[in-house]
């Protein structure tokens, strides 16, 4: 794991994460990763040194199996969220920013394995970009143009270095409580079989 103040192709993990959102609402929802039950659609929108790992929405329980590029680092939210400010809201930058960090201050429990190998201390891995962005700003020209900012993402992210080429497992977890929200509880446990080739 890359430590959290690392720059990958002179970009800090901040942008990753801003980035990250805007990749996983850059195409139809039949088509998203983030939906995918079993890891057929992990290639969907991927481009330039970093592949995006995607979890799932709420409570998700998912193995997906991919296949990455060799030479890519992987990025992926352990749990993380976005709130975003609708067409016709007004909403400011700090609302936003506020909201997304209220489930990530109840976290109870973060795991993250990669080939049997557990990674320690992931509470240093919560990033919360001090700046907003427009979740629609890489959405396909095919789908309805909107603007959705101010958006505002905090959440626990990884960054792997290059994997070398093989088969490898990568298995991610959390867990939190939301008093607050009709679903109360979270929890995402998401695994890869991942092939780099």
């Amino acid at each position: 794991m890359l430590p959290p103040n690392s720059l990958v192709a002179d970009r800090d993990l901040a942008w990753y994460a801003q980035d990250w959102w805007q990749w996983a609402f850059s195409m139809p929802a039949n088509q998203s990763p983030v939906r995918d039950p079993d890891g057929r659609l992990c290639g969907v929108n991927q481009d330039g040194p970093v592949w995006y790992l995607a979890g799932g929405f709420g409570t998700a329980r998912i193995h997906r199996s991919c296949t990455v590029p060799e030479g890519r680092f992987l990025f992926f939210p352990i749990i993380n969220t976005a709130v975003t400010s609708t067409p016709g809201q007004t909403r400011t930058c700090e609302e936003v920013r506020e909201e997304a960090a209220l489930n990530n201050d109840r976290y109870v429990h973060l795991m993250v394995e990669i080939d049997g190998i557990r990674i320690p201390d992931l509470q240093r891995t919560r990033i919360a970009p001090e700046t907003c962005f427009n979740l629609a700003g890489r959405a396909s020209p095919d789908l309805e143009p909107r603007s959705f900012y101010p958006t505002a993402t905090d959440g626990f992210w990884v960054m792997l270095s290059r994997l070398p080429p093989g088969d490898h497992h990568l298995e991610f977890r959390a867990f939190y409580t939301n008093p607050e929200s009709p679903e109360g509880n979270a929890v995402q446990n998401i695994s890869y079989d991942l092939v780099i080739e």
